[in-house]
């Protein structure tokens, strides 16, 4: 479908394995993932293959399943009284989650937004990372502080 939408032009499409993925060194100007990374295993290893891809002043823009619906050890909304409660019972411990979501027995890789900025910010001693508050997305819970951030993060980008 995006295919026939973007025609001949200079867009390429690929199918391919994140966790294994290979990228000749200096050929893009823009990386591009949508709501990927939390299913790759190793997020600093494809980091570097992306960052050795890129030409300088290129850019990686991605965008990640917030850190909090990832964070629960049983996900799903809970009451408390009159109110509905996501849970974060597991926020600060990253690694491997299992659930039922599309299909039974989906694998993500929890980060918290320390790690998910920090990891391209690291491998590239990135001189700009924005993450605009656009007032969309779910606001921390006032106890939950994360690399210094605060407030309501819906997307984040780095430069590389």
């Amino acid at each position: 479908m995006r295919r026939e939408a973007t025609g001949d032009g200079p867009v390429r499409y690929e199918v391919g394995d994140l966790d294994v993925l290979e990228l000749p060194a200096g050929a893009y100007d823009l990386a591009y993932s949508a709501l990927a990374l939390h299913y790759v295993a190793d997020l600093d290893r494809l980091v570097r293959v992306v960052h050795r891809a890129l030409r300088p002043g290129g850019r990686f823009v991605f965008t990640t399943e917030h850190p909090i619906f990832m964070a629960p050890t049983r996900p799903g909304w809970l009451r408390e009284g009159d109110t509905r409660v996501w849970p974060v019972d597991g926020y600060a411990d990253e690694g491997l989650r299992v659930t039922d979501w599309l299909a039974p027995g989906v694998r993500k890789h929890h980060r918290t937004l320390g790690t998910t900025v920090n990891t391209p910010n690291a491998v590239s001693n990135a001189t700009s990372i924005t993450i605009p508050n656009s007032g969309i997305g779910t606001p921390y819970p006032s106890n939950i502080v994360v690399s210094g951030l605060t407030g309501t993060v819906s997307k984040v980008t780095a430069t590389l």
